[in-house]
């Protein structure tokens, strides 16, 4: 691949970085303000408040750009015939950003854990407060799907690709293109289309599938614990 090549996946690339640099980013800030109030300096709550909120909204922004650049980016290489850049982009997003989607799980799984252990069990209680949990969780899940978007819209091309030149009937076209805006088997689709398809990416789809056997495994192994108690 020569630099030509290179440059031209500036774009899911940085996409990639930029959001997985989210939590990151977050713990940085954490850790400044600790380090502010170690010192002795005295900076003000609204002040610290206010200083991640204009950065979160920064980082916001800068995400949406660059996705819908993304989008864009697909639709002009679908139209110059260039599928294997797809097929690459396609996979830089889904397969780079398997680890963010893991530590935005996690992340949201924990403070719902330290929330309701800080509350003693009493935040199940809440009955009136049970709609705006539902609203929290929506609120979350959505902005969480919008992050894959990039990525679904790459593999649809490819989709379209795939259609094109006789590789998928039009019932499986319809079915890989759901796929492809699905969690989790959104990656699990990139992986059948990149190796069946196109015969590419297979060690990488190696390393994807043991990222995905290992959490899954984990989840039967606690659940089989839960209920043998």
């Amino acid at each position: 691949m020569n630099e030509t090549q290179k440059r031209t996946y500036t774009l899911p690339i940085a996409y990639d970085i930029l959001l997985s640099s989210g939590f990151p980013l977050t713990i940085a800030y954490i850790c400044f303000c600790g380090f502010v109030g170690y010192t002795g300096k005295f900076l003000s709550p609204q002040f610290l408040i206010t200083g991640y909120v204009v950065c979160a909204v920064l980082w916001f922004f800068a995400v949406f750009v660059l996705g819908l650049l993304n989008i864009v980016q697909s639709f002009r290489k679908y139209a110059q015939g260039a599928d294997i850049y797809c097929l690459n982009a396609m996979l830089t997003l889904k397969y780079g950003l398997v680890v963010y989607f893991i530590l935005n799980f996690v992340a949201y799984a924990l403070i719902a854990l330290v929330l309701l252990a800080a509350s003693r069990g009493t935040l199940l209680l809440a009955f009136p407060l049970y709609p705006m949990y539902g609203v929290i969780f929506l609120a979350i899940a959505g902005c969480t799907w919008l992050a894959l978007l990039p990525g679904a819209f790459y593999g649809l091309q490819i989709v379209r690709f795939g259609c094109a030149q006789g590789k998928l009937s039009s019932t499986a076209a319809v079915l890989h293109g759901i796929l492809q805006f699905v969690f989790l088997f959104d990656v699990l689709d990139a992986l059948y289309l990149s190796v069946k398809l196109w015969g590419r990416g297979k060690k990488s789809a190696v390393a994807i599938s043991i990222v995905y056997a290992v959490p899954a495994c984990l989840l039967l192994y606690f659940y089989l614990r839960w209920f043998a108690l």
